[in-house]
């Protein structure tokens, strides 16, 4: 992560990003450096304004309500950042908006604060909610306005950007990864393609896929009227992802279930903490540092060391349903179209999923809507005959 080699290139003696790789911009520097996370436009601040010259140096503001908001719902951010200790910040602090308003107002002035006593940088402050900064930015930079727009949304926050706001692009091109995160750069993603297409089972033509088959439609008979309102917990979801997981979390989290999705603590995905506690013998959920939790509503993550998506609910699927014998059991449902469209879309999931040899889904499989609507088949009824 950036903020690793910044801290790295300072602690040797270097200019900042010397031991990072080369960028025309740096749009985020601070990253969550487990257990806590780290600002080095914070922590290293006179270092970075000092040690780069002539640089353009941007500061976004926004409205505090909605920053405060979006923190609060961001993957536990709020937790993280009142427990890291952080210049101005310190540990314990940051639960509340006034907390949070005073930090950003401090590091607002000391940012101008220095930047102004060292001429030759250029401070460029920009609101993020104003309708005209894409004009601004675009006149600014020399780029289209068009370009600018709001990424990496929160939906729940958000609705009206669902399926509207800019994608950015999973891959990132010419970047060496950081010792504990792999990426695709520009040579192994096109070795990866390749490699999909050339290990990928030569297809004859199939009949129209038949969407009538019950593994694609959700039954409404499987729970008992008496059961209403007096379903077992925990309810975990194995369901596959890009099928709601977003929607089941806030549903529960709005009638307030604890409830858990994707992350089952600061430290670690709800998949690897499954994964661990497995490995050790332990039920599936032991080891995740938040856990019991009522309601698992994603469970699935992405590996980054080994640039593979794991799916407890495929690999740990027996250990699930044996090691929480009372537990209400999710299977999510959708047009398959969407679905495969959706995979397509998301952060190279779909290429992700193709090189992860996935139990049901060989290595290099997943090459077209068929395959994958063959393996969700798959799942749904090796789900529904473990569970019956």
């Amino acid at each position: 992560a950036c903020a690793e080699c910044i801290r790295e290139s300072i602690e040797a003696g270097e200019p900042p990003f010397s031991r990072c790789d080369k960028a025309d911009a740096y749009t985020q520097i601070d990253a969550n450096t487990k257990p806590d996370y780290s600002f080095p436009q914070i922590e290293y601040l006179e270092d970075i304004v000092l040690g780069v010259k002539k640089a353009t140096f941007l500061l976004p503001f926004r409205n505090m309500d909605n920053w405060y908001k979006s923190v609060r719902e961001w993957h536990m951010m709020k937790m993280r950042l009142a427990r890291s200790n952080i210049t101005g910040l310190p540990q314990g602090k940051g639960k509340t908006l006034k907390e949070l308003s005073d930090w950003f107002c401090w590091h607002v002035e000391r940012v101008r604060d220095i930047v102004k006593r060292n001429p030759g940088h250029v401070l460029v402050e920009y609101d993020i909610e104003d309708p005209s900064t894409g004009d601004f930015m675009g006149e600014l930079f020399g780029i289209d306005s068009n370009c600018w727009g709001q990424a990496n949304t929160n939906t729940q926050l958000h609705p009206e950007l669902n399926g509207t706001s800019i994608s950015i692009p999973w891959v990132v091109k010419n970047r060496r990864g950081p010792r504990n995160e792999v990426l695709f750069t520009e040579s192994n993603e096109k070795e990866i393609n390749n490699e999909i297409k050339t290990n990928a089972p030569t297809l004859t033509p199939t009949q129209s896929l038949d969407y009538s088959d019950s593994c694609f439609r959700a039954r409404s008979d499987t729970i008992p009227t008496s059961l209403y309102n007096k379903l077992p917990r925990p309810i975990i979801n194995l369901g596959f992802p890009k099928m709601g997981t977003t929607s089941i979390h806030a549903f529960f989290g709005c009638g307030n279930y604890s409830s858990m999705h994707y992350q089952c603590s600061p430290t670690y995905a709800c998949g690897e903490c499954m994964r661990r506690s497995v490995e050790e013998d332990l039920p599936p959920f032991a080891k995740c540092d938040h856990a019991p939790a009522e309601v698992y509503a994603q469970i699935d993550y992405y590996d980054t060391k080994n640039i593979l998506h794991y799916l407890p609910q495929t690999e740990l699927l027996e250990e699930i349903v044996h090691g929480y014998p009372n537990a209400t059991f999710l299977l999510t449902f959708r047009s398959m179209d969407k679905w495969y469209d959706s995979v397509k879309n998301w952060y190279n999931m779909k290429q992700r999923m193709q090189m992860s040899n996935i139990t049901g889904f060989p290595r290099c499989k997943g090459k077209n809507l068929r395959e994958f609507s063959d393996w969700f088949c798959s799942h749904v009824r090796r789900v529904r005959e473990l569970v019956a």
